[in-house]
């Protein structure tokens, strides 16, 4: 009888003190999260607000980004290279996803085609730098392990992106400069140039991609296929 007792007890006191320990456990986040707040709710001095402000300034999107909008979308892209100046160009087809990201302040680009036979796969991001009030850029692939970077300006009328791109030469192991051009066309087109420097010391056009809206933005669903 004792024994069934003491039983009786364990199963009644075990629950409660389980109940105690655990709202005891809930009630410190609680209080510690209280305190967090009532120390977040200080009141900032006059030079914290002006850089607060300031901060702010800087990382909301302006105009310069819906220049960058405007390439929302999926793209059907023709790309040409020149090995060389003054040879015939290799010509292959791509398709390029652009997403907005981050509260309208980035281009997410994802590019997919074939180059060579091989399949390619890229992705890049375009955005502005409202402090330095200048466009960059970073562009990855599947087929080099270095980091594109650019810097460019818009023209005032708003129609051509010029840019400098730099980057890593598998060739010549050492980093090189191109000069890029990105011209609007129209709402459903726009064409990418980039320049290098040849053997002769002149400028040539090394690859041109032409781009062909085939889906607005608002009808995006999914990753364009990889072209093989």
């Amino acid at each position: 009888m004792r024994t069934l007792r003491c039983l009786a007890l364990l199963i009644f006191v075990l629950p409660v003190f389980s109940f105690a320990v655990s709202a005891q456990e809930s009630k410190a986040p609680a209080e510690k999260k209280a305190q967090v707040e009532k120390k977040a709710a200080k009141p900032m001095s006059p030079e914290e607000k002006a850089a607060w402000d300031k901060m702010k300034a800087a990382g909301a999107p302006g105009e310069p980004h819906k220049f960058i909008a405007r390439f929302e979308g999926v793209w059907k892209a023709v790309v040409k290279i020149w090995h060389a100046p003054g040879t015939e160009p290799e010509v292959s087809e791509g398709v390029s996803m652009n997403r907005m990201t981050m509260g309208g302040r980035y281009l997410r680009q994802s590019f997919r085609s074939s180059f060579m036979d091989t399949p390619f796969e890229g992705t890049g991001f375009m955005g502005y730098n409202n402090i330095l009030k200048r466009y960059e850029g970073v562009w990855m692939d599947n087929m080099s392990t270095a980091l594109m970077t650019s810097t460019g300006t818009l023209s005032a009328d708003g129609k051509t992106l010029n840019s400098v791109s730099t980057y890593s030469d598998p060739q010549s192991g050492k980093e090189k400069k191109s000069r890029d051009v990105l011209r609007w066309i129209d709402e459903d087109k726009f064409v990418s140039e980039m320049y290098e420097t040849g053997p002769d010391g002149k400028e040539f056009l090394m690859m041109e991609i032409t781009y062909a809206r085939e889906v607005r933005p608002e009808r995006m669903i999914s990753q364009p296929p990889v072209k093989k």
